[in-house]
């Protein structure tokens, strides 16, 4: 600082210390030491609107302000809007500048008002961290706002839907963006900000690897915050990457040590250790006793050859030491060679034998994380499965299964075969010619390089080609589950095509990956052809010399050849390990992803005393805007409650929330007083009868599909089933069956029709004689006669109902016997009371859609 500002901070000194705050001379202060009027706002707090009346009265022109500490009243909003040439702009939470007790903070209309139009233009750092959600639309109006900004802090705000694509998008010259403790999931588009130099995802929930792996394309990046982040493991970081990351490790806050990039090679090594616990039993101990037979019969044969080979020469016995026992099993050899040929046959059965062992333990592995990886599978909440295509994920079980477990038997098997044997005959050879060797030391290099370039190059594209394979065997899933659809539209060309391309994209990363794999052969190969060929040349000269023998040259060669051999082995022991890698990388990604909402654990409570209550609940799905800003009502015990709203006024969302499938963003549920989050899912969900708009049966007898959701199924009685299938209608056409309830319903119940699946969908929500009963729109996809014996089944389940029931209504006529409707509109409960009640409300939203639908007018927000 200048002698001038030195003087203002001495002043400001004896002020505070002797309380004298108000004969600060003012004068002493430049025009434009942010540094020294913001000393003076931290340290005067008590002082504050007489500070911003001094600085508004002497024209105060600031670059850099900060609000952090304080309580943004309207003297200091009107200081605010007098800066003309703020660069820098700390709001900190805007304490009392938020919008009272509103849900949401409209930010906009904040700034356009606070902010005067010249500095909007030249802003370059804005902070606006808090709790409240922002209003919609304001990433576009923000960015319109400050065309120059570079650094944004918007940490614990709450981002919703696509919020995160659309910032990414709108600000890609941004260098400092703070999204700490904001409820952002994935970062898709975040590649496209090249500047970024600093970011903090601090405290933030990540559910995908590849959200990582992008990060890590920011070349510019210098430093990154994960602390107190959950994050997934990274399936694989590429070289450029690595070294990133070794710069970055400087500057990385690790507060709570939550840095967790994984790579492949540990997840490898998790299941080493999988495959070594199962390696406990006498069978695979069996098989490594196999291993160390065979490798010691044919590391040991070429030895005793080359001395047969010498026992044969005449000129060579007497130079011969006679002790040496490789000399004597050659002489027995020579005398007796069936027997050779016995231990050549014990050493491939010894071979058969350790095949055999290791698969075994090997698919016990594989056994054990397949089951693993789809418990883990079925125990995600259902923000999950929005995001990840269920093709996919049967990728994942299926074909990486199956790399995995011939990676960690067969080919972890035949690598440790060849690096036994690579081991064994290298030390042999140096044992028969030491001075042979060096011609292996000068190639040796030249293959080991060959397979890092090669092999990191095959590493590449097998990950391209397993995401190719679950993207084509998406589309095959997705079409042929779907395929009456895609009959009755004539669509067959068309998904014939978009399978193509997937396949030709298979096709392209095929040809790249056998280029690879080419190269890396044919160039051992070359390398394997020019060793042996020095060798003989270089053994026939020493022979000349008489430093060498043929016996010793021929075993050389045979060594020569099993190093080779077993080089080879390697390098293919080496692309399926890469393989194995990759594919072991996205089964535990899977495997240790740990569900948001729990599948067991809490309070076990299953029936309704008092009420369900919907207390302020907001709700958003992942990448869409929010559904609910503010849902309160009750469901009150024993009562029959409907809910209707506008299509995509989140009905159905209701009874997901209900039936805990999601939780709340905002708010929360109460049953009886109790937070919902506090019961346990799997017993609340239990007690729980649902029917939804299409039901779902599995192809498999009409009894199975009923007595499905019991957990004693082996427990409900025929005449349990019977009673469910009557009161809901279906007994009279299952007895009209030949097989009647052994009757097979084909693949999603594709022998039935509509109305005969609905009622079978109902006896199965019924047979569990459940304590609350959910309708959703449970006849909205019905044609008229079979609209009509299900609504039959349902008034005679509701007339006499004692249950707490919620109807998702599609067709209004169905609910005038409700005891309360609710109806839902922008986000809110717009209206709530009887059906008589709301009928009589003059242009009230529910008789307005009564009257749509009684005098047959739709538009796009009937029904």
């Amino acid at each position: 600082m200048n002698s001038l500002e030195d003087l203002a901070f001495k002043k400001i000194s004896e002020c505070i210390t002797n309380g004298t705050y108000d004969s600060l001379d003012y004068q002493l202060i430049p025009y434009h030491c942010d540094k020294v009027v913001s000393e003076i706002l931290k340290s005067g707090k008590e002082w504050k609107d007489e500070i911003f009346r001094h600085l508004m009265d002497r024209n105060f022109m600031l670059s850099n302000l900060d609000f952090e500490d304080f309580e943004l009243d309207e003297t200091g909003l009107k200081f605010l809007r007098n800066q003309k040439i703020l660069r820098f702009l700390d709001l900190g939470a805007l304490q009392n500048g938020e919008d009272g007790e509103n849900e949401t903070f409209d930010v906009i209309r904040f700034l356009e008002s606070s902010l005067n139009p010249e500095c909007q233009k030249i802003l370059l750092k804005l902070n606006i961290k808090g709790t409240k959600q922002f209003s919609n639309g304001w990433i576009q109006n923000l960015s319109r706002m400050f065309p120059l900004l570079l650094e944004l802090s918007i940490s614990g705000r709450q981002l919703f839907g696509n919020s995160g694509s659309l910032l990414f998008k709108n600000f890609p010259n941004l260098v400092h963006l703070d999204l700490g403790g904001t409820n952002l999931q994935n970062l898709d588009g975040i590649q496209g900000m090249k500047n970024l130099e600093w970011l903090s995802l601090k405290d933030l929930d990540f559910e995908r690897s590849v959200d990582l792996e992008e990060i890590f394309q920011l070349e510019n990046l210098k430093f990154l915050d994960l602390s107190a982040s959950s994050t997934p493991h990274v399936s694989s970081i590429t070289y450029k990457s690595f070294m990133l990351l070794q710069m970055l490790l400087n500057t990385f806050q690790l507060n709570e040590a939550i840095l967790l990039c994984t790579t492949d090679w540990q997840n490898g090594w998790r299941l080493f250790e999988k495959y070594i616990d199962k390696i406990e039993t006498s069978i695979q101990k069996l098989g490594i006793s196999f291993l160390g037979v065979s490798s010691t019969i044919f590391l040991l044969t070429p030895r005793v050859l080359g001395k047969l080979i010498d026992e044969w020469d005449e000129t060579k016995q007497d130079k011969m030491d006679q002790t040496d026992k490789s000399l004597l099993l050659a002489r027995y050899f020579k005398e007796n060679p069936v027997a050779l040929v016995g231990v050549l046959m014990l050493g491939a059965l010894a071979i058969a034998a350790r095949i055999y062992c290791m698969h075994t333990a090997g698919q016990l592995v594989i056994n054990d994380l397949r089951k693993t990886v789809f418990n883990s599978v079925l125990r995600q909440d259902m923000a999950f499965f929005d995001k990840n295509k269920v093709g996919e994920i049967v990728s994942r079980l299926s074909t990486d299964a199956l790399i995995v477990g011939y990676s960690v038997s067969m080919n972890l098997s035949d690598g440790a075969r060849a690096l036994l044997t690579c081991l064994g005959s290298g030390g042999l050879m140096v044992y028969t010619s030491l001075a042979m060797c060096k011609v292996i030391v000068v190639v040796v290099p030249v293959i080991v390089g060959t397979f890092a370039v090669f092999g990191k190059l095959q590493r590449k594209y097998t990950l391209m080609m397993q995401e190719a394979v679950a993207g084509a065997n998406q589309v095959a899933t997705e079409r042929l589950s779907s395929v009456r659809t895609v009959r009755m539209l004539v669509a067959e060309k068309k998904e014939l095509a978009a399978y193509s391309d997937k396949i030709n994209e298979i096709w392209l990363i095929s040809k790249m990956e056998g280029l690879a794999k080419g190269c890396m052969f044919g160039s051992f190969q070359f390398t394997g052809y020019l060793a042996l060929s020095s060798i003989l040349f270089y053994g026939s000269n020493l022979i000349s010399q008489g430093l060498l023998t043929y016996g010793e040259l021929s075993s050389f060669c045979l060594y020569a050849v099993l190093s080779a051999g077993s080089l080879s082995a390697m390098s293919g022991f080496y692309l399926e390990l890469m393989k194995g890698l990759g594919a072991s990388s996205r089964l535990f990604e899977l495997k240790d992803r740990e569900p948001k909402i729990p599948l067991e654990g809490g309070i076990q409570k299953g029936n309704v005393q008092e009420a369900i209550r919907f207390e302020h609940v907001a709700f958003g799905y992942a990448d869409r805007d929010p559904l609910f800003h503010n849902i309160s009502f009750d469901v009150p015990a024993g009562k029959i409650t409907a809910v209707v709203g506008s299509s995509g006024s989140g009905k159905s969302t209701i009874a997901s929330l209900l039936l805990r499938l999601y939780d709340p963003t905002n708010g929360r549920i109460l049953v009886d007083g109790v937070d919902l989050k506090d019961l346990d899912p799997s017993y609340w969900r239990r007690h729980i009868g649902t029917v939804g708009q299409e039901p779902v049966l599995f192809s498999t007898t009409i009894r199975d599909n009923i007595i499905y959701g019991s957990t004693e199924p082996e427990k409900v009685s025929e005449a349990d089933i019977v009673s469910a299938a009557e009161q809901s209608n279906a007994d009279e056409f299952i007895m009209r069956f030949p097989q009647k309830y052994d009757t097979k319903v084909g693949e999603h119940g594709s022998t039935l029709s509509g109305g005969q699946k609905q009622r079978i969908a109902i006896a199965r929500a019924l047979v569990n004689k459940p304590n609350i009963l959910i309708m959703d729109e449970a006849t909205s996809a019905l044609d008229a006669s079979s609209e009509y014996l299900v609504r039959i089944a349902l008034n005679k389940l509701l007339a006499n109902s004692k249950q707490t029931v919620m109807i998702i209504a599609h067709r209004l006529s169905t609910i005038k016997h409700a005891d309360q409707i609710v109806v839902v509109d922008k986000g809110s409960v717009a209206e709530c009371g009887s059906y008589e009640e709301l009928i009589q409300i003059p242009d009230g939203i529910f008789r307005k859609l009564v009257e749509k639908q009684t005098f047959g007018f739709k538009d796009q927000d009937s029904y």
